[in-house]
């Protein structure tokens, strides 16, 4: 943990961010050699201003948990007691986690770039990049072998649908150069010695891809196949990431009168929503619409685990940087915390231990999270020196030239996936049991709605945007907040904005406007591929479930015409509300629809409108399929919807 303030950050800790779950965590404050214990066990402590404290976690399981992300709370007190928390961000400081009642693999993975400082840098517009990773398994084999597991890896940028495709190939370990062409996802195996792997990003020429490291990333995950040689995904078993980054194509109209129309990935900075995922739409006629995801985790509730579709030309070649490390907690059942499970599998900076982590990271001098006897060997550490390095690899990672292992630019190295560790507390659990049971949520999805009002405590904006010619950008919105029924609230935004790249800015009450609960904060955002893939109304057409949260509380059928109709009802609740509607174009050729929604017999009875897109997801993890997701709210913004319609016949992920 680092203290960016300028005052002591007091009784710092480290505890699960959702109640509930079968896993116990305990951490311990080091001193700067990562050897020595510097506290109790589950001891809070003090962090100086601008200084940085490294801590050992441990992580025991009660009961199986299928592999995703594990998310922390961080949390200080300034001097005036009040908490503060950092921000959770996947990829950063959460933790890939899985749980298994018998052995399986457990996948160490290190990543580095060419530039070797946590980036992916695409230098030009529409150009391409490598990453290069190694991999060795310290866990169980599969199908019968002692170690060698078969594995599916594949490539994908989180839940940011970024304008990049992704291809990956196998290495040769002292060249670097492909041992088969480059494809979408590869059929691996990965044993007690050494494979590299290196990733190749391909920029759309049309879009840019801002330097934001909590919203703009690469990963390379690894997955058990569900049966041999299958293409269908099963547990995640290791991954790693870094930063991914693009320039902006020069604009077309030289942003002068158009408007940052597009679907945009978005971060909101709360002053009391916390630090929250998010989306925006904003329409060629300029309508704005936007969903913060206001959990406090930073959970993008329809998430999956990136755009799969990765279609684009191959790009051969090899990438050369010392390899960082990836933080792949897979934790077997092994509860004694012996030093020899796969809660010891951090490698160099695996703790994230500030940016541009040059070998000094927390857990790079011997003391892996994890590594609960103190000894700084960590699972893997083959020679003794205490440095950290996963099993196999000796400081000597794809691409590290210098033999120093140092991992520099390993910012994170968590691994993350997406979506275990998010059932629990939701914001409408008061007792903090995790069972969901706090004010109006009852169906234990850790949604936290009430009564009739949809999603995963999301908060609403509704408005129109303009431009000032140069790059500028405001917007007048009313807000509500699902999560307290807060509504009509009037808000003004503004900021910059670089066409299919960037957006950032501010958004506060407007002036006389009640505060809803998010308070003011910042924003920034990255364009969405999704925004021009090429779509049509009959696109949108099929059966789908009608999810809220990760809750499947009702079903619409929507025509090859748009229209719409079906039923929902919350879980607890006797009533059923009656759905219609239809979806239009919005102008232009994009995938961005106007939806109008009405509904019936219900408490939440009235009109609604808003926007909606159709996603690229995962189906469990074994193909690709387009899921709905937007928003609608009342004239009045008095009550709102987020729009999560899920196809039929098909399986969300577990790392929703």
């Amino acid at each position: 943990m680092i203290n960016s303030g300028d005052s002591i950050a007091r009784s710092c800790s480290i505890s699960l961010r959702k109640a509930g779950q079968p896993i116990n965590i305990s951490y311990r404050a080091m001193e700067a050699d990562n050897a020595t214990a510097a506290a109790a066990t589950d001891t809070p402590v003090d962090i100086a201003p601008g200084a940085a404290q490294a801590f050992v976690l441990s992580f025991t399981a009660s009961a199986p948990v299928p592999a995703g992300t594990l998310r922390l709370t961080y949390a200080c007190s300034d001097d005036a007691g009040a908490k503060v928390e950092a921000p959770v961000v996947d990829g950063v400081n959460a933790l890939s986690f899985s749980a298994s009642a018998t052995p399986s693999p457990d996948v160490v993975t290190n990543a580095q770039s060419r530039s070797v400082d946590g980036y992916v840098r695409i230098l030009t517009s529409g150009g391409a990049e490598a990453m290069a990773i190694s991999a060795v398994n310290i866990g169980a084999g599969t199908n019968g072998k002692a170690e060698e597991a078969d594995l599916i890896a594949m490539p994908d940028t989180g839940n940011v649908a970024l304008p990049a495709s992704l291809f990956v190939c196998e290495t040769e370990p002292t060249t670097g150069a492909c041992l088969s062409d480059p494809a979408p996802f590869i059929h691996t195996k990965v044993g007690a010695t050494l494979k590299t792997y290196t990733v190749f990003a391909n920029a759309d020429p049309e879009a840019g891809i801002p330097e934001f490291p909590d919203l703009s990333r690469v990963y390379l995950r690894f997955y058990e196949e569900s049966a041999p040689l299958s293409d269908e995904r099963g547990e995640g078993r290791g991954a790693t990431g870094m930063a991914l980054t693009a320039p902006a194509p020069a604009s077309s109209d030289g942003q002068t009168s158009s408007l940052p129309e597009g679907i945009w990935e978005a971060r909101f900075n709360s002053t009391n929503g916390g630090y929250n995922e998010g989306l925006l739409f904003i329409s060629a006629a300029g309508a704005l619409n936007a969903i913060i995801y206001s959990d406090g985790n930073g959970n993008h509730d329809g998430g999956g685990e990136g755009d799969n579709n990765n279609a684009g030309n191959n790009n051969n070649g090899d990438a050369s940087g010392d390899n960082g490390s990836s933080d792949n907690h897979n934790g077997n059942g092994d509860s004694n915390n012996d030093g020899n499970d796969s809660n010891d599998d951090n490698g160099s900076g695996d703790n994230g231990n500030g940016s541009g982590d040059n070998g000094d990271g927390s857990g790079d001098n011997g003391n892996g999270s994890g590594d609960n006897d103190g000894d700084g060997d960590g699972s893997g550490d083959n020679d003794g020196d205490g440095d950290g390095n996963g099993s196999g690899d000796n400081g000597n990672g794809s691409g590290d030239n210098d033999g120093d292992g140092d991992g520099s630019g390993d910012n994170d190295g968590d691994g993350d996936g997406n979506g275990s560790g998010d059932n629990g507390n939701g914001s409408g659990d008061n007792d903090g049991d995790g069972d969901g049971n706090g004010s109006g949520d009852n169906d234990n999805d850790d949604d936290g709605n009430n009564s009739e009002n949809r999603a995963a405590s999301a908060t609403l904006f509704a408005g129109t945007i303009s431009t000032d010619g140069s790059g500028g950008w405001t917007a007048n919105a009313k807000v509500l907040d699902l999560s307290n029924t807060v509504g009509g609230v009037a808000y003004q935004l503004g900021g910059n904005w670089d066409a299919k790249s960037s957006l950032t800015g501010t958004y506060v009450p407007s002036t006389g406007s009640t505060t809803a609960s998010i308070g003011t904060g910042s924003l920034r955002a990255a364009f969405s591929r999704d925004y021009d893939r090429s779509t049509v109304i009959a696109d949108l057409g099929g059966s789908f479930d009608f999810y809220d949260g990760n809750t499947d509380i009702g079903d619409l059928t929507v025509s090859s015409a748009g229209t719409f109709s079906g039923t929902y009802a919350f879980p607890g609740s006797a009533q059923v509300c009656n759905v219609s509607g239809d979806f239009t174009s919005s102008g232009a050729s994009a995938n961005l629809y106007s939806v109008t929604v009405s509904l019936q017999n219900c408490a939440s009875a009235g009109s609604y409108s808003g926007q909606a897109t159709l996603r690229v997801e995962d189906d469990n993890r074994s193909s690709t399929v387009n899921p709905i997701q937007g928003m609608a709210m009342t004239a009045d913004s008095n009550r709102g919807m987020v729009l999560d319609l899920f196809p039929k016949g098909h399986v969300r992920s577990n790392d929703r």
